[in-house]
């Protein structure tokens, strides 16, 4: 499941700093299992380091599945799994 999902990359490192992953909320802060973006299911990472780019992020997340879209702004990420089972497996 999607708990399982952030499990897995939770608390790892990118570029020497620690992140956070948890799955992306809707509008008001209300979180939803199937919260979709552009086109795909997200989870947001928090703590990058300064120089981390949306490549690095979705060459990261990609070992869990396919990433349709990735950003970076600041200490804050997102990826975008096209799938559900996808967003689950990162």
């Amino acid at each position: 499941d999607a708990e399982a999902a952030v499990k897995a990359l939770d608390d790892s490192t990118v570029k020497g700093r620690v992140i956070k992953v948890q799955i992306a909320k809707a509008s008001m802060g209300r979180p939803r299992e199937d919260y979709r973006g552009r086109g795909g299911f997200r989870v947001k990472i928090r703590g990058l380091s300064e120089g981390v780019d949306w490549r690095e992020i979705k060459d990261t997340f990609r070992k869990s599945g396919d990433v349709s879209y990735a950003n970076v702004t600041g200490e804050e990420g997102i990826a975008e799994f096209s799938s559900e089972e996808d967003r689950e497996r990162a």
